[in-house]
């Protein structure tokens, strides 16, 4: 078994405030394509996505619950209680819930949307995929998929790439976010640290 390890050479400040504002920007553009930099960390457990930590360690504390879906979710658990502090509960019931993108969940189907007096305490789903990019000029390789994000947020229409994602985890959003203001947000991450960002409020279709 991975010897599990606490990680150094995070900044609590300044890596912080660095990847927040990247991730209020991808929010605040949906479909817009954000890089969260380089991550410093030496002793990830086993194919977990770095950039999940990044983020996991920007927005938990010890007042934060996260969730897994994933096979190694047994790996994966105690390594993120030991860098970020957050407690582990069920997927229904937590904070952020991790994802990967070529295994679809129905976990994700379950999880909290809030309420309509206090919809801010709903999930937000983490789900890791193999590549993000733009698909200039409608350019999607043999193995991708390109999506069209519509809505508050988008003066058009934003559309990116990627690969690494069941397509269940975009035609299941519509339901789960169709009592607005309740619902769910989903941030995408690749494993260069890509991020897209699809909001509640996002209308999503392939494209």
């Amino acid at each position: 078994m991975q010897q599990i390890v606490k990680e150094a050479g995070f900044d609590e400040v300044f890596d912080s405030q660095r990847i927040f504002r990247v991730i209020m920007e991808a929010m605040s553009y949906p479909g817009r394509i954000k890089n969260l930099g380089e991550h410093c960390f030496k002793e990830v457990a086993d194919g977990l996505n770095p950039y999940s930590l990044l983020i996991l360690k920007t927005l938990c504390d010890n007042c934060v619950k996260f969730g897994i879906s994933s096979k190694k979710s047994d790996e994966w658990k105690r390594y993120i209680e030991i860098n970020t502090g957050a407690g582990f509960d069920k997927e229904e019931a937590a904070d952020f819930v991790l994802f990967e993108g070529n295994d679809y969940s129905c976990a994700y189907e379950r999880l909290n949307k809030g309420t309509s007096e206090f919809p801010e305490n709903s999930a937000t789903a983490i789900i890791s995929v193999e590549r993000i990019y733009t698909g200039i000029n409608g350019r999607v390789d043999e193995n991708g998929m390109r999506v069209r994000i519509k809505g508050p947020g988008v003066k058009s229409e934003n559309l990116f790439a990627l690969e690494g994602l069941d397509l269940n985890y975009l035609t299941a959003l519509p339901e789960i976010n169709s009592e607005f203001p309740i619902g769910i947000d989903v941030m995408l991450i690749d494993w260069s640290g890509n991020i897209v960002c699809i909001p509640r409020t996002s209308k999503v279709e392939v494209a």
